[in-house]
């Protein structure tokens, strides 16, 4: 992993490990199928436990999973959850970027609406939403994100400290 992730960095590519906290123990594909929970992972497993051996001198991004951890957070997927991200920022000790997967056309997320991925990733402490299979839902998420940023400062102090990590994480690069 690390010198994987070095080589992409001297490549000028920001390397992304995923999907956090795991999906060794998940039996569906989030992209296909909704209500996907994993019963096994735990905050303290060794499922998390491994990214901290590789994020010290790995990648500079972090990807969430977005299935529903019955043991960290039973009450959303991984990428609206505050607690997961915590798990991530606290317990592992990343302090880089942190990403969501496909936020667009994934069914494990298509019970809320575009703008609700996106206000509850950012509210979640998400720094970069991934939007990639549907791009026609991207001027929702756009709009739904600054429209909450201009009305709630607490909001607007995540995306600040989201794009400081993202420029960050480009200006480290070779």
């Amino acid at each position: 992993g690390r010198k994987h992730a070095a080589g992409m960095r001297d490549g000028g590519v920001l390397p992304t490990f995923k999907h956090f906290p795991g999906l060794g123990h998940v039996g569906d594909n989030t992209d296909t199928t909704a209500g996907v929970t994993d019963d096994f992972v735990t905050a303290d497993g060794a499922d998390v436990g491994v990214y901290s051996t590789v994020l010290p001198e790995g990648p500079a991004v972090v990807m969430l999973s977005t299935a529903i951890y019955e043991k960290i957070d039973s009450s959303a997927p991984a990428a609206f959850s505050p607690t997961v991200v915590g798990v991530l920022r606290n317990t592992v000790g990343f302090d880089g970027v942190v990403t969501t997967d496909d936020l667009s056309a994934a069914q494990q997320v298509q019970a809320w609406s575009p703008a609700d991925r996106a206000t509850l990733a950012v509210e979640a402490g998400i720094d970069l939403l991934l939007v990639s299979a549907d791009s026609s839902v991207y001027p929702e998420m756009r709009q739904a994100v600054l429209s909450k940023a201009q009305n709630d400062s607490a909001f607007a102090a995540k995306v600040d400290a989201a794009v400081t990590r993202i420029l960050a994480a480009k200006a480290a690069m070779p």
